[in-house]
């Protein structure tokens, strides 16, 4: 709905919970004109327009609806997300990009070219070692030199040295054919080690951050005369419900922030009614201490609150039903 002089009038005189005939009686003036310009009809004088504001505690630049100046940030650099991955040509040069997801199949196919290299090397070289005395080796490096890629791990360090080890020794490069029981024992401390180590490392705080930015990021608000819906998830946003006589209004959000603001509403009908859903996030409603809400709620490992109490003397009710999975809904009187 569109943002008028009329409606910040009547936003900021129910805000400072005056009446029309209370303000026309500051400005020197009658209800009908105030009436007059909270529907649009006319406009206040221009006179009038430092002492309204005033009035309402704003600057004038605030009631005419003025904002400042943004300030630009620079440009932020995104990456293409249809970009292909993998090795392609670009103005006559080689560029590698590196996915994680295709490191399983890297490593994989560098194993089976190391191998068959290696075996066919032996055939060359006549040397005394089995496909299999070159397959379980380079095996073990494969498996920690990819699992390195990341994140740092002594169990795949121990994999890289006990292959390269072993593969050492099965080509007679290093050989330690003596006392093979020192070998495998040496073996047993050092994979143990490396499990403990890997075991006692102090894990890295993970940090969940919402962003309405994120491409996961869904946000959906409608609205009519009487009538809102605002479904959204991934996100941390706040919205202003501006409705005359706001009769109904759905809310879904997930995995987020989301705060909807009721006190820019016209009017609320004798049977206003609210569904709120919200789950893994947290949703606040801000309400007018004229309106009274009467909430009906389901929680499941969520909290349910009601900050703030509505004047003895409120003009109208809103019938709220909440549920909440895994987070919390807050209403609060403003």
């Amino acid at each position: 709905m569109e943002d008028t002089l009329g409606k910040r009038i009547v936003y900021h005189r129910k805000r400072i919970q005056m009446t029309q005939d209370q303000l026309a009686e500051k400005l020197g003036i009658t209800a009908q004109a105030i009436s007059k310009w909270e529907n649009d009809q006319s406009c206040p004088d221009i006179v009038l327009l430092p002492q309204l504001a005033e009035v309402f505690g704003i600057s004038t630049d605030a009631l005419l609806g003025h904002k400042p100046r943004q300030e630009v940030h620079q440009a932020e650099i995104v990456e293409d997300e249809n970009e292909p991955d993998g090795i392609h040509l670009q103005k006559n040069n080689w560029e590698f990009h590196w996915d994680s997801g295709r490191q399983d199949a890297i490593g994989f196919a560098l194993w089976v070219l190391i191998a068959g290299v290696l075996y066919l090397l032996s055939r060359i070289y006549t040397w005394d070692v089995s496909l299999w005395d070159i397959l379980w080796p380079t095996a073990l490096i494969m498996l920690g030199g990819v699992g390195m890629f990341g994140r740092l791990s002594f169990f795949r360090i121990s994999c890289i040295l006990f292959g390269g080890f072993a593969l050492l020794n099965k080509l007679g490069i290093f050989s330690l054919k003596n006392d093979k029981s020192l070998f495998w024992a040496v073996l047993i401390i050092l994979f143990g080690c490396s499990l403990l180590a890997d075991a006692l490392k102090k894990p890295k705080k993970r940090k969940i951050h919402l962003h309405s930015k994120n491409k996961k990021s869904r946000s959906d608000y409608q609205s009519d005369d009487n009538a809102f819906t605002y479904h959204a998830r991934f996100g941390e946003t706040a919205v202003p419900v501006l409705v005359p006589n706001l009769t109904r209004g759905d809310i879904q959000v997930n995995f987020g922030e989301y705060t909807i603001d009721l006190t820019q509403v016209g009017a609320f009908a004798p049977d206003c009614r609210l569904d709120a859903s919200c789950s893994f996030g947290e949703l606040r409603i801000l309400v007018p201490k004229t309106c009274k809400v009467i909430p009906s709620s389901t929680a499941s490992f969520a909290e349910f609150a009601i900050r703030g109490t509505p004047n003895p003397n409120h003009a109208a009710e809103i019938l709220l039903d909440a549920g909440v999975n895994f987070g919390e809904i807050t209403v609060e009187y403003v």
